[in-house]
């Protein structure tokens, strides 16, 4: 049986569901695996179609829950496929994961195997999910015939005595590549009662082979191995981290597992191989979470487990067994990966000359963390929530009663009791209170800039204020969490907390600085997307003005547009430049545009007045309009777009049949290598300035978008910049990837805490 969503508008005909191209999709991998359509009974979780195609909601999946279960008591079925979120929920329930997490994974309930696939619907808007859907099918077939096998394997020796550990010691030194593992109490390394439970081990007797397989877990804080005092602990994993020296030693997100070492034993294990890392490498698009490649690329079963069994607050050799499974898949998804690295040598260059170290100096990084003027953070806080309920004070006497955190209540406000003209509507069809509605109805009815500055103080309490305060250790530190896998452009993002969303308020980024004895800078790459869209579009305009020393981008643009000679352009005609020129950097158009002035930069224009700009704008630098269609044309013959460096952006969508989707895919192709190669950039200077320096001489504390933030010992303040400006701005790895940069690259330095400049 397969049951999929509901029917849509245009295919109605109860009597064959899967009607249409997502039901052509289907047939054709049905085809494929010798499987006719006769021979399945197909349905949907609704079985009328909804307005406008829109999704189900849960409580109309709820309401047709009975006729799907009448269904199925009527056919039987022995298996059943659920094709996408809506079949998954409506007839496992709403409790049931995410299709995300569980697709392609057998479930067993009531005597009924069910297997959880993307929808063929969703594959047709999004290419990336085909292959997926047609793996997980083909599995599910092969269960259903008996000639699936999962790759199991596991041989695992949970080390409870001295002797089994001497010999797992002794087993770990035989073999050239070790995995490596940790199951934890949590997620933070710095909350005080975390703790480590236990260390997974693997090993391969021959790494061109997969025999001689073997796993270990140590138990640790579960107090069911042969070390009971946290000395004890730590010279045994001072014992392990030995042993693995000179040896490749693979993990997966090792970074999170070497800094619980580091913060509860001060060790680390010499990593030279990080799977996810790999996996990112390799195809953005997709999860690069280890079970998910596992299932995906090994056959593996579904071997997840509960929160509370991996923290170790249940069952203790469940969590063994488990910890056994991720360092089994992470060794074999090693061997997946390298012959795939080792057949893009472009890619695998990235992956060791960049990826790797720079995985290795954000660890640092995040173990060093930034830190905060507590002291200023609590006077803060005084003021901020003084400053709340004074603004909260003169709402309740403009409305008394109102919520409003309540976008219901602020809409009946704004729009029924004062009267303001809705400027748009949600999806629902309600008039829209969003932030940039609000700073557009800014300054009809003294309530609205109320409203704004309450949110914008609620919302520096909760984020800045009570949000940081949780990440505080006793060093007054904090340890931010940066992904280098973190989005598909290749750009790092950042969490817990993520300092990429701290706004530019003086007094919210100055709570971040320097300790005594130390001075903060922050090195920030001038106008780098810019300069590197001149580099890869080679217009000749805008290289001539990057080239020359007093060339001013912004005043460029802002001549041309206004029709001015440059040295009589204003300071305001040069700020809105500056929209025009990161508007249409990338090729966006008129309509876009005014909107785009409008939030980002507070500048109404009428559309002719866009277009204009538009106009005027590729006029001037006639080479972009050029580059971006060679980027287009590119995309559509190969499906990707490399940057300067050889990283790939995959874009799989430039085949979909959904023309905004092949649009959204042509404008990546075009911005994707300009941000890729900016954050690159970063990490490469960050990769040269951590090997350059002692921590206790420079140390860097993080990045945010192209800046590098540090502090420098007081004594070298004077003389660092001489050292550093040059490395940031040609870092040594652009020689090692073969990248000529024809103009300028310049660093801006600022001395100080955080924003205080």
């Amino acid at each position: 049986m397969i049951v999929g969503e509901a029917p849509t508008i245009y295919r109605s005909d109860l009597t064959k569901p899967f009607s249409g191209n997502a039901g052509r999709l289907l047939d054709r991998i049905l085809m494929e695996n010798g499987i006719s359509r006769e021979n399945i009974y197909m349905t949907n979780v609704i079985h009328c179609a909804a307005p406008e195609n829109e999704s189900p909601s849960q409580a109309e999946i709820k309401a047709c829950k009975v006729h799907l279960q009448k269904e199925i008591d009527e056919v039987k079925p022995k298996y059943i496929i659920l094709l996408g979120a809506v079949a998954l929920k409506g007839v496992l329930g709403k409790g049931a994961s995410g299709i995300m997490d569980l697709h392609g994974n057998p479930i067993e309930k009531d005597g009924i195997t069910y297997l959880p696939a993307f929808h063929p619907a969703a594959a047709l808007r999004d290419p990336k999910k085909e292959a997926p859907l047609k793996a997980d099918l083909k599995k599910f077939f092969q269960i259903i015939n008996g000639t699936w096998k999962p790759s199991t394997g596991l041989n695992l020796t949970v080390v409870r005595t001295k002797e089994q550990f001497g010999d797992m010691i002794h087993d770990l030194t035989q073999s050239p590549v070790i995995g490596f593992d940790l199951e934890t109490s949590g997620l933070d390394q710095w909350e005080p009662d975390g703790k480590v439970n236990c260390i997974g081990l693997s090993r391969f007797a021959d790494e061109k082979t997969l025999e001689g397989e073997r796993q270990f877990v140590l138990p640790l804080g579960t107090g069911d191995g042969p070390f009971k005092t946290h000395e004890e602990m730590r010279a045994a994993i001072e014992a392990i981290t030995k042993t693995a020296v000179g040896k490749k030693v693979i993990t997966q997100n090792g970074k999170f597992d070497n800094l619980w070492l580091r913060v509860k034993y001060g060790l680390r294990m010499p990593i030279t191989y990080d799977t996810m890392m790999a996996a990112h490498l390799l195809d953005e698009n997709s999860p690069c979470g280890l079970k998910y490649q596992a299932k995906i690329y090994l056959n593996a079963p579904h071997y997840d487990i509960d929160s509370e069994t991996k923290k170790g607050e249940a069952n203790n050799e469940t969590m063994y067994e488990y910890c056994g499974y991720d360092v089994l898949y992470t060794l074999r998804l090693y061997k997946y990966q390298k012959p795939q690295l080792l057949n893009d040598q472009e890619t695998l260059r990235i992956f060791k000359h960049l990826m790797m170290p720079a995985f290795a100096a954000f660890e640092d990084i995040e173990y060093q963390g930034v830190f905060v003027h507590t002291e200023r953070l609590a006077s803060l806080e005084v003021l901020l929530k003084d400053r709340l309920k004074e603004c909260g004070d003169k709402l309740e006497a403009l409305a008394p009663g109102v919520n409003w955190n309540s976008p219901k209540q602020v809409a009946k406000i704004l729009f029924e009791d004062w009267g303001l003209t809705p400027l748009e509507l949600t999806k629902s069809g309600a008039p829209s209170t969003a932030e940039g509605i609000l700073q557009r109805l800014s300054g009809q009815h003294e309530g609205i800039d109320l409203l704004l500055k309450h949110r914008e103080v609620s919302k520096q309490v909760s984020s800045f204020i009570e949000g940081w305060k949780k990440f505080l250790g006793p060093d007054s530190r904090m340890h931010p969490n940066f992904k280098l896998h973190g989005t598909v452009t290749g750009r790092i993002s950042c969490s817990d907390p993520n300092l990429q969303q701290v706004p530019r308020d003086k007094a919210i980024r100055t709570l971040i600085g320097a300790p005594p004895g130390y001075k903060f800078l922050e090195c920030d790459y001038s106008q780098v997307e810019l300069r590197i869209a001149a580099m890869i579009s080679g217009d000749k305009t805008m290289l001539e003005i990057f080239n020359d020393p007093n060339g001013d981008i912004h005043r460029s643009t802002a001549a041309v547009v206004t029709g001015k000679d440059p040295k009589d352009v204003t300071k305001d005609e040069r700020k809105k430049a500056k929209a025009v020129n990161f508007g249409f950097l990338y090729g966006m158009s008129a309509k876009k545009f005014m909107e785009y002035a409008r939030d980002k930069y507070q500048t109404t224009l009428t559309p002719e007045e866009a277009k204009d700009f538009r106009d005027r704008f590729f006029a001037k630098y006639s080479g972009l309009p050029m580059w971006h269609q060679r980027q287009r044309v590119y995309v559509r013959q190969y499906g990707c777009v490399k940057g300067p460096n050889g990283r790939i952006r995959h874009l799989p969508d430039i085949m979909s049949p959904d023309e905004s989707v092949r649009a959204q895919a042509e404008r990546n192709a075009i911005n994707s290598p300009v941000q890729g190669f900016g954050s690159d950039m970063t990490m490469m200077a960050v990769i040269a300035l951590h090997s350059m320096f002692k921590p206790e001489e420079l140390r860097i504390v993080g990045t945010v978008h192209d800046a590098i933030l540090m502090e420098v010992r007081e004594d070298l303040a004077d003389k660092i910049l001489d050292i550093i400006r040059p490395v940031i701005e040609h870092p040594p790895l652009l020689d090692k990837f073969g990248v000529e940069i024809p103009l300028p690259i310049v660093t801006d330095a600022k001395w100080g805490d955080w924003g205080s400049d």
